[in-house]
Formats: structure tokens, sequence, C-alpha cells
């Protein structure tokens, strides 16, 4: 499980790395790669912005677990409150 919450906080691209300390400003996928250790054509599809019910997410190949990482972005924007108050159990 701790080695997946680095892909669940890379989810929240180079402004969640940067409050942390850890990346350069400016460039999500840089952040993904350099948190995850993961390699450019490893990355299958990122949508960094989100849009109300359409939240931010990437999904990536861990060839280290040899698995299919999808990691969705929780709450970043007031679009990502609007989802949030829209989901239904």
């Amino acid at each position: 499980l701790a080695y997946y919450s680095i892909f669940a906080n890379v989810a929240y691209g180079w402004k969640g790395a940067a409050f942390c300390g850890r990346i350069p400003f400016g460039n999500n996928n840089r952040a993904l790669l350099s948190r995850t250790g993961i390699e450019q054509d490893d990355i299958l599809m990122t949508k960094w912005h989100s849009k109300t019910n359409r939240p931010a997410f990437f999904l990536v190949r861990d060839k280290e677990r040899n698995t299919i990482v999808l990691s969705i972005r929780g709450t970043l924007s007031p679009r990502d409150v609007l989802t949030g108050l829209c989901a239904s159990c």
C-alpha cells in the first residue's frame, strides 16, 4: 500500500509535489516520472485538468510490479468539489 501511495500523491501533479518540496514547478509528467521511477513510454494516458464529473487522472504501466496503475486525483479545485457533491454511493 505504501508503494502505491506515491502514485496517489503524484495524481496532484507538480502542484502537489511542489507543496511537499520535491519537484520543480510546471510539468506534471516530469513530476510523474521523477516520483514514481517509471519511464516516459510507460505513460499510457494522462488527463491533468479536471472538469465537473470528469476528475483528473493518469494511467501508467508499472514494469517493476508488472501492473497497470490508474490513479484518480481527489479534490484540488472548485470543479472537483462539484464532482464530489454529485457523487452517489
